[in-house]
């Protein structure tokens, strides 16, 4: 052990160990002091945010220092007594203290917006792109510079320090380097599995200050979701369910009252209920732009279907449109739902398997693919991806995935199942053939394959267009509906969402059953559900924001579109607000206390508590 003490290794760790321990407790004295006003100089709850602090900072070593402990574990002790070990030795020291620097400088500017350590947002702006158009080249120059010289002096007080006389012990067996790697990954596998960091006080400011940022941003990224009480504006609870009972309300729906604490919508049925079959089939990465030129099928189903032309995705990407339509919510400040939740939702699934209904999720894909299996089994789905798929239906794969042409050869089997077995069915069906690589089997329409999303539209119409006119021949034709959507939201900002980038489409194609019909109310996704239970004449209870788009009059119309941390709200009078994270809003303006309102109830109701209706009054029912 003595021998040990006295290496290179050991020594060179202490030197990290201690530029880390540095540039932490130097970042929550920055914040401390720069943002004092923040913190009203509690001088109590100040020390014991930083004692704990450093306490956090400890446990967060064994993930920070893992990289350059293997980094300095590859050679053996000979190799650092020689110029080229010492010049590796202090070019990795200079490198993790920079890189250290850099971190804690963005934490400092992220903490000047939000007043937060690294979160979910932090998560967000990474993985889709940080904005440096907002900040000056100037200034960018600046950090990085500044970031050089202090990693310098670090890289000198380390060589004073820690590395100024000759190493004495002897590392030299690979065996044992490798021990040591493998004590070091232990560690951190037992901190991640029972550490939890070390909280200060009850002031949320404090509490942030006492944590780890870098941690933080790795256990954000894994729990991918943001508290909306902490970073939005908020309404009183109960202001916000009156303004949520008449914003959702459609014809004669009405709320449980009495004392109730489960939020309830009860629509009631029409005079004339039908029970169609109901195949869904969400087109992920279709655009509604090149629908005129690449994809005459789903044109003409258009024409003849009943069709929404001013429907707009409720956020980006395939998942909000399946949370969207399954659970007719708008989208949740963080990730989709379905990546985030772990027990089953009210969901159309439930509405559907009260009436007897045997539901399907078909994908070409693998369903662990983005929690998609584990979602749609926990609402109650028979999940069948592209491992169950007949053997005859796999003809085609590219990406991990089968063609569009066999799943839907898939969904055709699946339905004639049902029918033989006399049970009415409904299939969400995810095609995914129009996302790139944009393969497809050769020969099947005049664009390569791995050329365009272009091809891939026509290519999706082309196998949408088959599997039409085969139903066509199926005796259950004629007593089914089919949807078309699209997630849509390809150029959506982060930072800026505008409405127009959330344009998508919705036609409901059913020629003995729906009425060919062009609708141009304002809405989005999540009005789907209600609006085909509508045309349905079903009576239900359910969770809905959405509406029956059918009995909303335009003056009413509203538009719900959102990305991870911007939720906006566009009305039919031109208002659009975006809610964004810390900033403060004006809750006089009319629109933005509807959004306030819809949002805020949407994260109570998801996020494990109930809206209590029971102090509303029985007027706003």
């Amino acid at each position: 052990m003595r021998s040990y003490l006295a290496t290179t290794h050991f020594r060179a760790l202490g030197a990290l160990i201690s530029i880390a321990l540095i540039a932490s407790m130097l970042l929550r004295l920055a914040l401390f002091v720069v943002y004092s006003g923040n913190f009203n100089w509690e001088f109590l709850a100040a020390l014991e945010a930083l004692f704990f602090g450093a306490i956090n900072d400890l446990f967060s070593l064994a993930y920070i220092l893992l990289i350059p402990c293997v980094l300095t574990l590859i050679f053996s002790e000979c190799f650092y007594r020689a110029t080229a070990g010492k010049i590796y030795l202090y070019s990795l020291i200079f490198i993790f203290s920079f890189l250290l620097l850099f971190c804690a400088t963005l934490e400092y500017l992220f903490w000047g917006a939000y007043y937060s350590r690294f979160n979910f947002i932090a998560v967000d702006y990474l993985l889709n792109g940080f904005r440096f158009d907002k900040i000056s080249l100037t200034a960018i120059a600046t950090i990085l510079t500044i970031c050089v010289i202090l990693a310098s002096f670090f890289v000198l007080g380390a060589i004073k320090f820690f590395m100024a006389r000759d190493s004495s012990g002897a590392l030299s067996s690979g065996k044992t380097r490798l021990a040591l790697f493998w004590i070091h990954a232990g560690i951190a596998v037992l901190i991640f599995l029972f550490y939890s960091p070390f909280i200060s006080g009850e002031r949320r400011v404090y509490q942030e200050l006492s944590r780890n940022g870098i941690y933080e941003f790795f256990a954000a990224s894994r729990a991918k979701s943001v508290d909306y009480y902490t970073f939005y504006p908020a309404l009183p609870k109960e202001e916000a369910i009156s303004i949520i009972v008449n914003e959702i309300k459609s014809g004669d729906d009405r709320f449980l009252l009495n004392g109730s604490k489960e939020f309830r919508k009860i629509t009631a049925p029409k005079q004339t209920e039908i029970t169609p079959n109901v195949v869904v089939v969400i087109a992920s990465g279709l655009d509604k732009k090149l629908l005129n030129a690449f994809a005459p099928n789903i044109n003409s189903y258009t024409q003849e279907g009943l069709s929404f032309s001013r429907v707009y995705a409720s956020g980006v990407g395939v998942l909000r449109t399946i949370e969207a339509f399954n659970l007719s919510i708008p989208a949740i400040a963080g990730d989709s739902i379905i990546k985030r939740s772990a027990k089953p939702l009210f969901s159309i699934a439930d509405i559907f398997a009260d009436r007897g209904y045997a539901r399907q999720f078909i994908y070409g894909g693998y369903g662990y693919y983005d929690n998609l299996g584990a979602f749609f089994a926990r609402e109650g789905y028979e999940v069948i991806d592209r491992d169950a798929f007949a053997s005859e239906n796999k003809t085609f794969a590219s990406g991990g995935k089968q063609s569009d042409e066999d799943l839907f050869a898939e969904a055709l089997m699946q339905a004639d199942r049902h029918y033989i077995a006399n049970r009415r069915f409904y299939q969400t069906l995810l095609a995914s053939s129009i996302n790139a690589p944009y393969n497809y089997p050769r020969g099947r329409i005049d664009i390569a394959p791995k050329t365009s999303r272009e091809g891939a539209t026509r290519y999706f119409d082309y196998a949408l267009g088959r599997f039409i006119d085969a139903a066509r021949a199926k005796p259950w034709f004629e007593d089914t509906v089919f949807i078309i959507l699209s997630d849509g939201a390809f150029v959506a900002s982060n930072d800026n969402p505008r409405l127009a980038d959330y344009e998508t489409i919705a036609v409901f194609y059913a020629p003995k059953i729906v009425a060919p019909r062009a609708i141009d109310t304002l809405c989005s996704q999540i009005d789907i559900a209600p609006t085909l239970f509508s045309l349905f004449g079903w009576g239900y209870e359910s969770r809905f924001f959405g509406r029956d788009i059918l009995s909303v009059t335009s003056k009413e119309a509203r538009a719900l579109v959102a990305t991870n941390t911007r939720l906006a709200f566009a009305s039919s009078n031109g208002d659009f607000v975006i809610l964004r994270p810390a900033k403060a809003a004006d809750l006089t303006n009319a629109a933005r206390r509807r959004a306030v309102a819809i949002y805020q109830s949407a994260f109570d109701l998801f996020s494990g508590d109930s809206l209590d209706v029971q102090n509303v009054k029985a007027a706003d029912f």
